[in-house]
């Protein structure tokens, strides 16, 4: 009698990589007797079934039950599900996918527009205006070396007479 049970479905558990574009994957262990591999499915919607997702690995070692996707951006959703084959080709085609969500990452890109580098004022206060291409949660500047101020709309820094140098910090919502 030819075997064509497929080996049952496999516990999969998915988290983003603190910090990282990455995603950490990890899953029971295969019980099947003739286990011969784990396929790992990715996509960017939801499934349940791998015929909708994209094989990204295979992992031949029954007891390697983790795996580490690097290929995903910031600010994106990814859908993941793990399955076990057996030496007869048998995989469970059914799926029970999990989400990972990826944090911002990406720094927002600030403009300063006031004080000009290079221009000469001849007016210590003189008004801090900056741009930015996303939402900020906050921002904070430190005019030569001093401590970090926080920066709100219509701020003015105290410059002195010479040369000055202005570090501006902010951070994405």
């Amino acid at each position: 009698e030819v075997d064509t049970t497929p080996p049952p479905p496999l516990k999969l558990s998915a988290v983003q990589v603190q910090r990282k574009e990455a995603v950490s994957l990890s899953w029971d262990e295969s019980l099947d007797g003739k286990f011969a591999s784990y396929t790992i499915y990715k996509s960017q919607t939801q499934f349940d079934s791998i015929s909708s997702a994209t094989a990204i690995a295979m992992v031949s070692d029954r007891k390697q039950t983790a795996y580490t996707d690097t290929d995903v951006r910031s600010q994106n959703t990814y859908y993941y599900a793990v399955s076990a084959k057996d030496s007869m080709g048998n995989e469970n085609k059914t799926a029970t996918a999990v989400s990972v969500s990826v944090e911002d990452l990406t720094p927002p890109v600030i403009t300063v527009l006031s004080p000009s580098n290079g221009l000469v004022y001849f007016n210590y206060s003189i008004p801090l205006d900056y741009s930015a291409n996303e939402p900020l949660a906050n921002c904070s500047y430190g005019l030569n070396n001093n401590q970090n101020t926080t920066a709100a709309a219509n701020t003015v820094i105290k410059a002195v007479e010479g040369r000055n140098t202005l570090l501006l910090s902010c951070n994405d919502l």
